[in-house]
Parts: C-alpha cells; structure tokens; sequence
C-alpha cells in the first residue's frame, strides 16, 4: 500500500512539473523550420528544462555554418560568412566579436554527442526565432535584409571600339597586326624573363580571333600563337583591362632584344620587328600606373576564425602567410600592396572591400583555411564573378604545383569579399586546420613561404607581369 501511494505522489507531481511547461510542448524531438522549409537534420533536436538543444551536425549541415572543434580546451567555434562564435563544453558563457555573452544554458553531451542551444546560436547570427506548439516546431526566420535604394544608372555612351582581326608572323622576328579602325599601342621592355609587352587601348578581338575567342565570355580573351624563332618564342595576347578595352600582347624572347613598328593605317596594318640587342629600348616609355594589389588576411583581433586541432587561431596562420605575400610583392616595381590588416587586428568584412574598392584595386586575394571532417583535406579556391575566373584557375595550377595539398578544385560561393569586390577577387582555402596533418603543414614557415611565393607568382601572372 505504501508503494501504491508513493507511486501516485510521484505521478501527481510530475503531472503538476508538465502542466507548468506547455510552451515547449511534449515531444523531446521537435521539428525545426527555416523561412517556413522543414528541415531534416541528420541529427535529431531534444528539449532540456525548456530549453531546444541541437546536435552540432544540426548547425553544421542545416543552417550552413562551420563548425569546429578544439579537444584541447573542449571548445567550439561556429562560423558564418560575417562572424564566429566561440562557446566551450560546461560553461555558459560564449565569445563572439570579442564580448563575452551569457547563455541560458550551458552546452551539453548526451550519448557522446554534443548539443547546443539553439535560440542563443541563431538569434547570434542574425535568425528569429519562435515557437509552434501546435507543430511541435522551433521556426526560424532569416531576418529581411534592409531595402535597398536603387538610383537608375545613367545610360552609358556605348564607344566604337577597335577590332583586331588577326596577328600573323611574317618570319621568326617580325608580324603583321591586321585591325579595323584607328589602332594606337604602347609598348615597354620587362627582364627575367625577357619580354616585350605592347598594349592596344579601345581594342577588342575580332570574333574567331585565333580561333579561340568566345564574344559572350571575356574570360576567354587569351590565347598563345607559337614562333619558336631564334628571338621570340612565343606571343600571348588577351584582354587586359576590361574598363579601358585594353588588349596586350606580350612577346617571350630567348633573350634580350628591340622593337621597332611601321604603322601602314591605310592598309589597316602594323609590321613588328624584333631585333636582337644587348640594351633593349621601348618604344614608348613604361607606363608608370602601378597595379594595386590587396592581400587579405581572414579573420583577426576579436575574431579568431577557426581553431585547430592542436588549439591554433587560423587568424595568426592567415597572417603570416599574407605578410609572406606582401614581401614578395613589394620587390616588383610594377606593383603597389595593400594590406586588411598587418596585426592582430579586427577589420569588418565591408572595411576590407571598402578598401579594395575605394582605392581602385586590380586584384583581390582573401586568405583562409579551412575546417570540417578531421578526414578532410587539401586546398579550395573560390571565386563569383566572371572576371575572376582567369586569376582563379592561375591561383589554383600554382598552388597545386608549388604546395602540392590535396587537390579539392576551383568552385564558387558568395562569400562577402569576392561577392563585394569590383576587381577580380578570388578567396583561398589553403588546408584543413582540423585535420591533423593539413594542420602541422599549415604552421610550417616553410610551407607557408612556398604558399605565398604560388600566390605571389599567380599574381603576377594575372597582371602579365610574370
């Protein structure tokens, strides 16, 4: 009798515990629901003390954050593409953009697998958050964007351009530049390798130039027409600056030698002559336009970015690569660096297009590395607009070659600083910090200088400097 009654005391005050938590309804598994999409996570949510909790899978692969984890300090950090957030197992309080927040509750395990608390992560990255208790449902709602006030653009005054119809060589040192319209060019001498480089301005490509030109695609506006003489070895041509139509030629030679051009305008004709000689002198002078280069180290200051295994900041590792970079760059007259960043520094991620932009960049390089599945590894490169296709494939051939990771490939994704940037802009994950030997690569000086001598050199490449 005693048992009986001390059974119904228990019901009666668990009935008594329940009616007081309607709000969080009776499943321990709710549903959850983005801009009103069901979600499958891979993992399923539970309801602790009224509290939603999550399964780390749940952040990473339904809301399309990354998420990492540093055994060291039993710590994890959540990424977006504007800001991260650092919590750890057993406390309740978390780090994101250098203040420390106080979390309802504390993260917790369950059955080995680590949950956190979903309002408090969402709401971080900008997600409302609500209830359905007739669903059974958490609802979560990307907050709207501000409105955006368009001025109509004014209508561009459309220029004729100059048409080059084909470039013939007449024998092993000179060619024939046939063109409508009324061609002008520059031309100046570069060492190590020698090279002439002539530059046509308000000129464009006739279609089927070379065979190779696709007029809907000027990505494609590039090709090689082989020599193999005893002075020039080869030409290669492509359009150089899209805002100024400039198209460029650039003549590798075997060694050092002059230029010299008769211009025949009523034949719609220029003749090249390439001469050996042991002081080359252009025939224009070089041009003093530096091209401005930004180098961009991820993350910084309050924002550490991912943690590695070994309990390493990818902020100190993006760093050290692009300071690399930007002693490499600075040894080129033909080129003027700009850093986001040159310490432990936090600039917003519209404070480094800003500066890309503001200051009419030519190129744009945002340095990273990467995080997810310890079995993951090898070297990204990204890239969204097409006129940052070319530097991307240039980007990717070096690094292969020259740090030889895991070959993972060119993709795109509307990361904020390629998305933003007015010039071709590309953004670079070097390696897995959480795998443990991408991880001991990544540190590595040397390893980092080879990095940054393959993305020093696709630079110049790009630019037509190398």
């Amino acid at each position: 009798m005693k048992k009986l009654f001390a059974v119904f005391c228990f019901s009666l005050l668990l009935a008594v515990i329940l009616s007081g938590h309607k709000s969080y309804a009776a499943s321990a598994s709710p549903s959850l629901y983005l801009d009103g999409t069901k979600l499958n996570p891979p993992q399923p949510s539970t309801i602790v003390n009224g509290t939603t909790f999550v399964p780390v899978r749940t952040i990473s692969e339904s809301l399309g954050y990354t998420v990492g984890w540093n055994g060291t300090d039993r710590s994890i950090s959540i990424v977006s593409d504007s800001r991260s957030l650092l919590l750890r197992l057993g406390s309740a309080k978390a780090v994101i953009a250098g203040k420390t927040l106080a979390m309802p509750s504390k993260p917790l395990i369950v059955n080995n697998r680590s949950l956190l608390p979903l309002r408090f992560i969402a709401e971080q990255f900008g997600l409302q958050v609500s209830w359905d208790a007739k669903k059974n449902a958490v609802l979560l709602v990307k907050a709207p964007a501000a409105p955006v006030v368009v001025e109509p653009a004014p209508v561009p005054v459309e220029t004729e351009k100059n048409v080059i119809q084909s470039v013939l060589p007449s024998s092993d040192s000179s060619f024939i530049l046939a063109y409508d319209g009324d061609v002008s060019y520059s031309s100046f001498y570069l060492q190590n390798p020698d090279r002439i480089v002539i530059d046509m301005p308000n000129a464009a490509f006739a279609n089927g130039f070379n065979g190779s030109v696709n007029a809907d695609d000027p990505a494609t506006f590039s090709g090689t027409i082989p020599v193999n003489g005893p002075l020039v070895k080869q030409i290669r041509y492509s359009l150089y600056d899209e805002k100024t139509s400039t198209t460029r030629f650039v003549l590798d030679l075997n060694g050092a030698a002059t230029l010299s051009a008769a211009q025949k305008k009523e034949l719609g004709q220029i003749v090249f002559n390439v001469k050996e000689g042991t002081a080359p002198q252009p025939t224009t002078p070089a041009p003093s336009k530096k091209f401005k280069v930004v180098i961009d180290a991820g993350h910084g200051g309050s924002d550490p970015g991912a943690i590695s295994v070994t309990g390493k900041a990818e902020k100190t590792f993006t760093l050290a690569v692009a300071k690399k970079v930007q002693a490499l760059l600075a040894k080129e007259s033909g080129i003027e660096v700009l850093m986001t960043r040159t310490g432990d520094t936090y600039p917003t991620l519209n404070d480094r297009t800003n500066l890309a932009n503001n200051t009419g960049a030519d190129v744009f390089v945002s340095i990273h590395a990467n995080i997810g599945p310890s079995s993951a590894n090898g070297t990204e490169v990204y890239y969204l607009q097409n006129n940052s296709k070319t530097l991307a494939n240039i980007m990717h051939d070096n690094i292969q070659k020259m740090v030889g990771f895991n070959d993972r490939g060119v993709k795109t994704a509307n990361y904020h600083v390629i998305r933003e940037s007015d010039m071709p802009s590309v953004l670079l994950e070097m390696g897995f910090l959480s795998n443990p030997s991408d991880e001991k690569k990544l540190y590595t000086d040397s390893v980092q200088q080879k990095m940054a001598e393959a993305i020093a050199l696709s630079i110049k490449q790009f630019l037509k400097l190398a």
